[in-house]
């Protein structure tokens, strides 16, 4: 096995990924519906991130900031530059609570773009799991947040392009 920063240096260079077209429609329209413009820091970071779209090889970023300065944002334009390159994007958050907060603000900025969002977490009715087990395992592009539920070994994802961790200290 590698050490750690062989690994890393190995993903950067020899790993392709897929291929994010960060200026599609979803993208364009997200900016549009926002009532308030990006911060100087926010702008930075997601032609940061357009950069690494473009790059074509597999990218680990950490986005770090105080609470209210735009993560959010930052991850949603991701998650719907996935989706609007053809591909799945996940956000994976700690807690149920969270989970729930973030699934909301998505349906709320992104639904009435047409995405698809579904939200699956540990403590779910039957039916409503399997409709996202179901969701997951289609070719069809969407968005899905989740609690640690998403790792789990019935869970299949089959056209996953991005994961977004939101880690809370």
């Amino acid at each position: 096995m590698y050490p750690r920063r062989d690994r890393h240096q190995q993903s950067k260079t020899c790993r392709s990924s897929v291929s994010i077209q960060s200026e599609g429609e979803l993208v364009n329209a997200y900016f549009q519906n926002l009532p308030y413009m990006l911060t100087q820091a926010q702008k930075r970071v997601w032609a940061n991130i357009c950069d690494d779209f473009k790059s074509c090889r597999s990218v680990f970023r950490l986005i770090q900031g105080d609470v209210g300065s735009g993560k959010t944002d930052i991850a949603i334009l991701s998650l719907l530059a996935t989706v609007g390159s053809g591909y799945q994007a996940a956000m994976l958050v700690p807690t149920e609570i969270l989970a729930e907060q973030h699934y909301l603000k998505l349906l709320d900025r992104c639904q009435s773009l047409g995405v698809s969002i579904y939200l699956l977490k540990g403590k779910q009715r039957k039916k409503e799991r399997d409709e996202v087990l179901s969701a997951l395992k289609s070719n069809d592009p969407l968005i899905v947040v989740g609690t640690h539920a998403l790792v789990q070994v019935s869970v299949e994802i089959s056209n996953l392009g991005l994961v977004v961790i939101d880690e809370q200290h």
